[in-house]
């Protein structure tokens, strides 16, 4: 079964994440498993909420590595790598091409 877990982000990191440039989190070890679902909360610089399209998706964790594993990481925290979920339209700029896709992920 898959976990669905909520995320604080900075309002500059939805950009990039959104035009394919941020493909991973740093983030305290709160039991993540491949396969769990992430929805990040859009956040300012005081940490409220904010509006961002980013909201309205969801990314799907496609690997993890603890302190455990990576000796850079601070105990207690993991980092992971994130894919948007199969059917989540994306948007991104290429160049002066704006593109529209589907991921196909599986």
């Amino acid at each position: 079964m898959r976990d669905k877990h909520q995320l604080r982000i900075k309002e500059n990191q939805c950009e990039e994440i959104l035009n394919g440039n941020k493909t991973f989190a740093v983030a305290y070890d709160d039991h993540y498993k491949v396969g769990d679902i992430i929805e990040f909360v859009p956040v300012d610089s005081a940490y409220l909420p904010i509006v961002h399209e980013i909201a309205n998706k969801k990314f799907e964790i496609t690997y993890i590595a603890t302190a455990f594993e990576c000796f850079s990481l601070r105990w207690g925290y993991c980092i992971f790598s994130f894919r948007p979920m199969k059917g989540e339209l994306i948007e991104y700029t290429e160049g002066e091409n704006t593109k529209e896709e589907t991921t196909d992920a599986t």
